[in-house]
């Protein structure tokens, strides 16, 4: 079914090779995601990117326009448009009753996908950036020392619906031990999900009190939202990369290519270096740097047809077959330097996202 659907999209594919040399970057050709009236949308902030039923599912975060917070937004693969049928988060009873509601009733930055391996009604997401929140009371006791942030970061389960709603079923606290030194980092938390063999989830953390970008895991077996308190992560022991510039290099998206059963290679997103990590699980082989160079489509006569953009910012990636999609989240400090030809800059200023995919090349999957 996969592969019939994206038989389709030879009119899409718009990479020539993702064969580069060493050091070198790969260019990608980049289009803008409209809506179905073909305007490119407005300030979605799309992060985290899954495949469910031939569509794509990204997530609006918390600096998005009201429109697009605490909705599901299904994008199609072929032609990179927004359906206006989208998929509302809601609380169930035992969330509203529960200590994370008030920051869920704000409006929370809810950040990266993953999506249930065994069971495609099933999603999680994560939330980041709630120090707009403090914790009081028995919720305080419980849940105020998570070894990192105030508020804790929050794993969310939800089970899309007929209706199109989203319920969000459960929320569970997550713990990082103290000996992890994550830090009270409020807006560099949790920002990639993605599940590898054997129900283990991964989750990519921008930086921790080092500045050091982290991958944590938790296996969710059937027990895990019936268990009381909080979940507690545990260290994947991964190499990633020590650049030791100075610089950060957060990890903003995750996605997994599995090779076997029992293993497979983590693609970790460095937002800020248009970088994608490759990451062997089974830590056999050293931890490889693709550069990436992304092409945006113009949309004007009085502009080259593809431009080399500044930042892409990429915050949503899968794997489908032996492709890498990447979504990015508009980085709105930087976005507008991508408009080098001045009649583009008004898309830029919409903070409109772009759709990109890279075929992946045989000599990252092997060992």
């Amino acid at each position: 079914m996969i592969k019939q659907f994206f038989s389709l999209l030879c009119g899409f594919c718009l990479l020539s090779s993702a064969t580069a040399a060493p050091n070198s970057s790969i260019p990608l050709k980049s289009i803008w995601v409209k809506n179905t009236q073909g305007e490119v949308i407005h300030d979605p902030q799309t992060s985290g990117l899954i495949l469910r039923r031939g569509q794509f599912l990204s997530i609006g975060d918390g600096s998005a326009s009201k429109s697009m917070q605490l909705r599901m937004l299904p994008i199609d693969p072929e032609s990179a448009v927004l359906s206006d049928t989208q998929f509302p988060l809601v609380q169930s009873e035992l969330v509203k009753n529960g200590c994370f509601a008030p920051y869920l009733n704000y409006g929370p930055d809810l950040e990266a996908l993953a999506i249930h391996p065994s069971n495609d009604n099933v999603l999680f997401i994560v939330t980041e950036d709630a120090y707009h929140f403090e914790l009081s009371g028995q919720c305080q006791e419980k849940y105020g020392n998570t070894g990192s942030t105030k508020h804790p970061t929050v794993l969310l389960r939800v089970e899309l619906q007929h209706d199109n709603t989203g319920i969000i079923t459960h929320a569970k606290a997550l713990q990082f031990p103290a000996a992890y030194q994550v830090g009270n980092s409020p807006n560099d938390g949790i920002e990639g999900l993605t599940f590898g063999a054997g129900n283990t989830l991964y989750l990519g953390l921008e930086k921790d009190a080092k500045g050091k970008a982290r991958i944590f895991e938790l296996t969710l077996s059937d027990e895990f939202w019936a268990s009381p308190g909080q979940a507690v992560v545990k260290d994947s022991g991964f190499e990633l990369p020590d650049l030791n510039d100075g610089k950060n290099h957060p990890i903003n998206a995750l996605a997994y290519y599995a090779d076997t059963d029992t293993s497979g290679f983590i693609f970790a997103a460095a937002r800020n270096d248009n970088q994608v990590w490759i990451i062997d699980t089974l830590k056999q082989k050293k931890t490889q740097i693709v550069h990436l160079d992304f092409l945006a489509e113009s949309l004007s006569e009085q502009c080259p047809q593809w431009m080399k953009m500044n930042n892409y910012s990429i915050e949503g990636m899968v794997v489908v077959d032996k492709t890498l999609w990447l979504i990015n989240d508009p980085w709105k400090k930087n976005y507008k330097k991508n408009a080098t030809c001045e009649a583009m800059l008004p898309y830029y200023k919409r903070m409109a996202p772009l759709l990109t995919h890279l075929p992946l090349s045989s000599n990252w999957l092997s060992r």
